[in-house]
């Protein structure tokens, strides 16, 4: 049983009594299940590696052709290449890892991340390898700091740019690479402190909220997160971007165990959430959860949503689960509860989504949002013409330029589909239920199809 009480003044914090309970299960009956589909993942992620030509590439994403009426996107500060960042943009007493000096006549972009993570410390101090897989102690559930995600001076956009064995490289650099090169944690007091300094500082006081999936290491949620708040163009004057980094294995064959410590995590994202409302300042609180962050992120909403008055409007603005590794059913459920807690609600999904498509035989046949549902409240747009990345079709949200630029709108706007760009999308109807698809192709007859075909 979950309780929860928001307090009065303000809902600043969750108090959450967890009575613990017995999971019983069949592991004998399950591991040929198991077995069969980490194989499935195993073989489709090789497969998309060796197209990508990338070393590690669970996300890995097709180089979109340069242009140059790209859309400016820019949280970040850019140096010339020959110059440190000045005093103060990155802490002395940071752990190891310095802002790169780049030899090269462009410049290195940027971008400062605040962060809150239940992954429990290393004891290695390369910003890289700082946090591990394992949770924290119930006595610290997060952890909370600020960190710097550099982009490379020819970065694409929607393209998480990484090292390849293939080119003689065995680390990402910032010169080439999105990278992560610095971090330093804080007390959570001295955190709320700073983003609300951050927040009120900005004109639109915004927050961008990131939280990966399924497979995901500390260091490449960072390096997608930080590509994601550059490509939507979250600079400044906007707000800040922050990360919720849950203890993922890292790992594919590590799915049993990451599905239990994002059901764990649920808890800490609540509280996050709660207390962003309460302390950060921001006046938009905009979410974006990928795969199996959803189910995180359902169950905080979820929870904030039941706890709040029935006369009090909604304290986050866009919310987008994108690729949910989540059962249909369940979300359906915590629909209604959860609508209350935001203005708008967007799902993405792919009917061609491997990794969702073996996630619904793991569990039973039953149906998963990401491969396509239609829930009460939400708008469902259909990604699968668009042309997505590799084999596995499930990091779109982050590699599919046309997708992200759709994410950009929906946050910098809050525009409905038909506003965004009606000439990317098409009307669909599933039974009686309408909802939108990305029409497959290049886009012709639009003001921004340019950018829309990148």
């Amino acid at each position: 049983m979950v309780k929860i009480e928001l307090l009065k003044e303000g809902a600043a914090h969750i108090r959450i009594n967890v009575c613990r309970s017995t999971l019983v299960s069949s592991w004998n009956g399950m591991k040929a299940k198991i077995f069969v589909s980490l194989v499935m993942t195993l073989l489709g992620s090789l497969l998309v590696s060796s197209c990508s030509f990338s070393a590690h590439d669970t996300s890995a994403s097709t180089p979109a052709p340069a242009t140059t009426n790209a859309p400016k996107a820019a949280y970040y500060t850019e140096y010339p290449a020959t110059t440190a960042a000045p005093a103060g943009e990155v802490p002395k007493d940071a752990p190891k890892g310095e802002v790169p000096r780049d030899g090269d006549e462009h410049r290195i972009k940027i971008v400062r991340l605040y962060y809150a993570t239940d992954r429990k410390r290393t004891g290695d101090t390369e910003p890289t390898k700082f946090y591990g897989s394992e949770r924290t102690s119930r006595d610290t559930p997060l952890e909370y700091g600020v960190c710097h995600v550099t982009l490379p001076p020819e970065h694409q956009f929607a393209k998480l740019e990484e090292y390849s064995l293939l080119r003689w490289e065995t680390k990402n650099s910032p010169e080439k690479h999105v990278t992560l090169v610095n971090l330093r944690p804080k007390a959570e007091l001295d955190f709320f402190s700073d983003l609300r300094q951050t927040v009120n500082a900005s004109s639109k006081k915004e927050i961008f909220v990131f939280i990966h999936g399924y497979n995901v290491t500390w260091e490449d949620s960072a390096r997608r997160a930080g590509q994601i708040a550059y490509d939507i163009g979250l600079d400044k004057t906007r707000g800040a971007p922050l990360l919720f980094s849950w203890p993922s294995q890292g790992d594919l064959l590590g799915y049993v165990t990451d599905e239990t410590n994002v059901r764990v995590s649920k808890l800490h994202l609540a509280n996050l959430l709660t207390n962003l409302v309460a302390q950060s300042g921001a006046e938009h609180i905009n979410i974006l959860a990928h795969s199996m962050g959803n189910q995180a992120l359902a169950e905080a909403l979820h929870m904030i949503g039941l706890s709040m008055p029935t006369t009090q409007g909604p304290v986050f603005n866009q919310v987008i689960m994108a690729a949910p590794d989540i059962d249909v059913d369940q979300l359906g459920g915590m629909s209604e509860a959860m609508a209350h807690t935001a203005k708008h609600f967007t799902i993405y999904s792919c009917k061609s989504d491997l990794p969702v498509r073996v996630s619904r035989w793991f569990h039973g046949d039953h149906a998963r949002v990401g491969s396509f549902a239609l829930v009460n409240g939400f708008d469902t747009i259909d990604a699968t013409l668009v042309q997505v990345s590799g084999l596995l079709n499930h990091s779109y949200v982050g590699s599919v330029p046309r997708v992200l630029l759709d994410v950009r709108k929906i946050f910098e706007f809050g525009c409905s589909v038909q506003e965004r760009c009606c000439c990317c999308f098409e009307e669909r109807r599933e039974m009686t239920n309408g909802y939108w698809g990305f029409r497959a192709g290049e886009i012709t007859n639009c003001s921004h199809s340019i950018a829309c075909n990148r």
